[in-house]
């Protein structure tokens, strides 16, 4: 049996995959710091290229598992075909 992917994990993983341009930015998620050190380049990245946003209360919860229909989501958006939007 596998492993669940946390949030943090799966906006690495996208990263790593999509090798996108070096940006500099500040996380403002109410929990930003408990995002892993190893982690921040890769969520502040996949946050400026709109292919994963926070929750409403805005919050990250980068250590949640991601759902397959969040993963999904995500996808869509980083293939430009997304029809809705990632809380």
């Amino acid at each position: 049996m596998s492993d669940a992917v946390t949030r943090e994990e799966f906006a690495v993983m996208l990263m790593n995959a999509l090798i996108p341009q070096e940006k500099e930015a500040l996380l403002t998620f109410i929990d930003a710091a408990e995002i892993s050190s190893w982690a921040q380049k890769a969520v502040v990245q996949a946050v400026q290229s709109d292919l994963i946003k926070g929750n409403e209360d805005g919050a990250f919860r980068p250590h949640d598992e991601i759902t397959r229909a969040e993963m999904a989501l995500i996808l869509a958006n980083a293939s430009g075909k997304s029809t809705g939007e990632y809380g």
